[in-house]
């Protein structure tokens, strides 16, 4: 799985470079994509080694309803994006980078995160280009797979198959998990990377999990949060101060093409964070956000973590091994970095840890004396993830008329979309079929603009110099002043835009 993320980094770190150097075309593109996939084929060509495991019963069940989870979730993934992140700029700016043909510093409140590390956004670029927004999300989907396959392979380094497809199925029953799955978002790239350096780490290979949590970081900056975790687990290990510096410097070292980039961009490696456009973010430090955490999240996670949590105090981790003692102590800091950050993303934000606290549960639930309580606790596994399972397919059930073809993707979006809260959508197909894509379209009061049918696009808060012959604009939300100089041509109700002509 190392080799896979590093040629995963690699592609996304190419894709970067033709950006930064401005020649994102769709000749070059084409030639790189296809040059790694060649390289990528012949480096796997031989050594992919799948075996299924030896099963009875119990294990097929296991297998059978993570199968069925995982298809009600590519249900989701194959049906129009809805997200709200992913409409605003996860997809917004691969989308403006393909074409301008350019990555680059995009100012305003907007697009503030134009110049943090993207590396899933680079990977959605080439989606895009090769077939729509449906690609980006498969992709994502396909970070959630990878994700259960680390916890797979980390189970399987302290428990049997059976009790290690019980973690997967407990990382899968998680309504974060399974919402992630649908969407273009990158918290299921982070939670890959996340995952796969903690296995590297246990597997005692450090420059391996170094690289590849320098991954995570470039996937999104706050999983520099993991470093002090490592630091920390180092220590435990303990290992050398050359040792720890080489762990930090390796993390840093990944991501540094995108500070370098912000730092020329804005003077600021890390923005817009420490910048007045992120504005102040309070952290909490109340202890019962625990309790909010696992029992009333907006992004619901497994009430089976904070039920089995009193069990751990039943276990002599004097007589574990030091991988076990190291998932534990891991487990029990990323419930501490969780809550020394900011956390505006919900449950998102302790999704990289699951795969954790999902291993670290079953082996909780293994170490049990008492088979009624054990029996009781695997038949509430099964339950948590039997409704988890019904819950996300009335929740996908809304997508099954595109995909079916009796829907059109127009009306869905039409019907599904967010008007008032930030999402756009050409409903009457006006700017469609009356204003050409190369026309430049200055944008006012509309946050998510990815489905804007226009490929010279800009929002007013990038304040540019540019001469526009149309303005979209969004009443309730727009602070633009119109001068005479427009002359207004089309309104849209549903959306409450709109559209004005430069005279």
């Amino acid at each position: 799985m190392f080799a896979l993320a590093v040629l995963i980094g690699i592609y996304s770190y190419g894709i970067f470079a033709l950006g930064v150097l401005g020649i994102l075309t769709s000749a070059n593109i084409s030639a790189f994509t296809l040059s790694w996939v060649v390289i990528t084929a012949i480096y796997f060509h031989n050594k992919l080694n799948f075996r299924l495991p030896k099963t009875d019963r119990i294990t097929k069940l296991l297998i059978l309803i993570l199968g069925i989870q995982c298809l009600i979730n590519l249900i989701g993934a194959l049906g129009p994006e809805l997200g709200f992140d992913a409409l605003w700029y996860h997809l917004t700016l691969p989308k403006i980078w393909l074409t301008r043909q350019v990555i680059d510093f995009i100012p305003g409140p907007v697009f503030k995160y134009s110049v943090m590390p993207k590396l899933t956004e680079t990977l959605y670029a080439a989606g895009l280009f090769a077939g729509g927004a449906i690609i980006p999300k498969l992709i994502h989907y396909g970070f959630g797979l990878m994700s259960l396959i680390v916890t797979y392979k980390l189970a399987r380094k302290f428990l049997s198959v059976k009790y290690s497809l019980l973690s997967v199925l407990i990382l899968t029953s998680n309504l974060v998990f399974a919402w992630q799955s649908t969407t273009a978002y990158v918290d299921l790239t982070r939670t890959f990377f996340e995952s796969l350096a903690l296995l590297l780490f246990i597997k005692d290979k450090y420059t391996a999990s170094a690289i590849t949590l320098g991954l995570a970081v470039s996937s999104k900056l706050i999983a520099l949060a993991s470093l002090p975790i490592y630091i920390l687990l180092l220590i435990f290990s303990k290992k050398s101060v050359q040792e720890i510096t080489k762990y930090v410097l390796l993390t840093f070292l990944i991501p540094l093409p995108w500070f370098i980039f912000a730092y020329i961009s804005t003077g600021n490696p890390f923005y817009p964070v420490f910048s007045d456009i992120l504005g102040p973010h309070q952290i909490s430090l109340n202890l019962l956000d625990f309790w909010t955490l696992f029992t009333k999240n907006a992004d619901p996670l497994s009430p089976i973590y904070i039920i089995t949590a009193p069990l751990v105090l039943l276990i002599n981790f004097k007589k574990q091994s030091r991988g076990v003692q190291l998932i534990f102590l891991y487990s029990l800091l990323s419930l501490l970095a969780w809550f020394i950050t900011p956390r505006t993303g919900g449950g998102r934000f302790i999704l990289p840890y699951l795969p954790a606290l999902s291993v670290t549960t079953a082996l909780v639930i293994k170490n049990l004396k008492d088979q009624p309580l054990h029996k009781f606790i695997v038949g509430l596994i099964l339950f948590i993830a039997f409704t988890s399972l019904v819950y996300r397919l009335f929740a996908n059930y809304k997508f099954l008329p595109v995909l079916l073809g009796t829907q059109t993707t127009s009306d869905f979006l039409s019907d599904h979309l967010n008007f008032d809260f930030g999402d756009y959508y050409d409903t009457d197909n006006f700017i469609g079929s009356r204003i050409s894509h190369s026309d430049p379209v200055l944008v006012s009061g509309i946050n998510n603009l990815f489905y804007l049918p226009s490929e010279n696009f800009y929002h007013d808060s990038e304040k540019t110099d540019l001469s526009y012959k149309y303005l979209l604009q969004r009443s309730p939300d727009s602070q633009l002043l119109i001068d005479k100089s427009w002359k207004l041509i089309h309104e849209n109700p549903k959306t409450q835009t709109k559209i004005f002509e430069k005279i």
